[in-house]
């Protein structure tokens, strides 16, 4: 099993962990539990924890890199040890809404807006619950009700600190500092994301300017240099079909054009278990570009970096879906000549088999031949004495090798473009 496929799995049963946690929580430190019902609380509680300790661990394990992923995921590690920030695991479904399946460059702000009023809500709910549970007992403690701790969680998260109410125990105290910090970093994000906004504006009125300036019979000076907004490079991504991969391992670089089509997060592709294969396989850190050129003063290039990830079972179907779907109205309009010559529908359209249909989409026999016995010829190219394809992906690349369906997950993306 991979990481990719263990964070699927993982992930419902890790929000449900998470509400689990901060329902029993809520109760426990609302209601001062005792008896059975606190010792229920305590065995959720508990359980939630495993869940996450399990979760960390296992990914830890599974990474391809691991001291890489260490270091990148230390809130992961926080989330283990500190209890309070575990219901902060439901921001995850921000990413689940539909409303936020579009492209990047169209979902960012209000991904960001959400995530901002979510890890809001959560922080000073959770910190209000941890220091009225630390500060109620105390002595000289002035936190001592709901409406005390809640008023005091948002006056500190908002770095304005009146100071009518604050904590006098040690981890009280501690639950402020952490309030102090969450307070600081969203007014950071906030900043930053409103910058991003004006900083945006300015560049396209900038843009359009220019482009009215260098508009033929208006005084044309030269060509245009610049880089394209999030829009423009997904754009690109879109619609382009060909693009190249740049894999790296044993010391070697290996470049590759490859056909693919894109979601908006994602590259898929599939392959033959070749060179690339073998080098992704080794070191799943790729780069990706593909380019639009309509003459040498007229183009646009995008330049993306990921992580490859072999798909299998349920993903593997999908990700053969979404080709076809990307590629079938294309060989629909490409001519009727795909079925009249195998040497010319291979050439023209990459992985096609001698009656023009993709060889990564014929499905192969399911059962296996028994044993000694050679596969009779089917619709499929399959190699005498070859045992059966994986059943994942059932089909093979028109050598005979088994095909392998992976996608590329994008984390950085850049853009140039040349108008004249």
């Amino acid at each position: 099993m991979d990481q990719a496929r263990w964070e699927k799995i993982v992930q419902w049963p890790l929000l449900a962990a998470s509400v689990l946690f901060l329902i029993s929580y809520s109760w426990r430190v609302l209601a001062d539990l005792d008896g059975p019902r606190n010792l229920l609380t305590l065995v959720v509680l508990v359980a939630a924890w495993l869940v996450f300790a399990v979760d960390y661990l296992v990914n830890l394990y599974l990474a391809p890199e691991r001291r890489h992923w260490f270091i990148t995921h230390l809130f992961d590690l926080v989330v283990v040890f500190l209890p309070v920030l575990r219901p902060l695991r439901l921001l995850r479904l921000v990413t689940l809404l539909p409303i936020f399946q579009r492209t990047p460059g169209q979902a960012v702000r209000s991904r960001v807006g959400l995530y901002l009023a979510a890890a809001s809500s959560l922080l000073i709910w959770m910190g209000s619950l941890a220091v009225l549970d630390a500060e109620r007992s105390a002595p000289r403690a002035n936190i001592t009700t709901v409406g005390d701790s809640v008023w005091w969680a948002f006056v500190t998260i908002s770095t304005v600190g009146y100071g009518d109410y604050f904590p006098v125990t040690g981890t009280g105290r501690l639950v402020a500092v952490a309030l102090m910090l969450g307070g600081v970093t969203l007014v950071g994000v906030i900043t930053a994301t409103l910058a991003s906004w004006i900083l945006e504006r300015i560049v396209a009125s900038g843009r359009t300017a220019e482009l009215l300036v260098r508009h033929p019979g208006r005084g044309h000076t030269g060509p245009m240099l610049g880089e394209l907004n999030d829009q423009e490079i997904d754009g690109v991504l879109h619609d382009a079909v060909i693009g190249r991969i740049g894999c790296h391992a044993g010391g070697q670089t290996y470049i590759v054009p490859v056909s693919y089509a894109y979601d908006g997060e994602h590259v898929y592709g599939h392959s033959g278990s070749g060179r690339k294969v073998a080098m992704m396989r080794d070191n799943p850190s790729v780069c990706f570009e593909v380019e639009h050129v309509d003459d040498l003063g007229n183009w646009r290039t995008v330049v993306a970096w990921g992580t490859f990830e072999e798909l299998r079972g349920t993903d593997a179907s999908a990700s053969r879906e979404l080709l076809v779907a990307r590629f079938a109205p294309l060989l629909a309009t490409a001519g009727a000549g795909y079925g009249s010559s195998a040497t010319s529908s291979a050439t023209a359209v990459p992985h096609l088999g001698p009656d023009g249909t993709p060889l990564p989409f014929r499905p192969l026999p399911d059962s296996r031949p028994a044993s000694g016995a050679v596969p009779k010829p089917g619709p499929g190219p399959v190699r005498a004495h070859a045992p059966a394809p994986h059943p994942a992906n059932h089909a093979t690349d028109g050598s005979g090798q088994e095909a392998v369906l992976y996608r590329i997950r994008l984390t950085r993306k850049s853009g140039r473009f040349e108008r004249s």
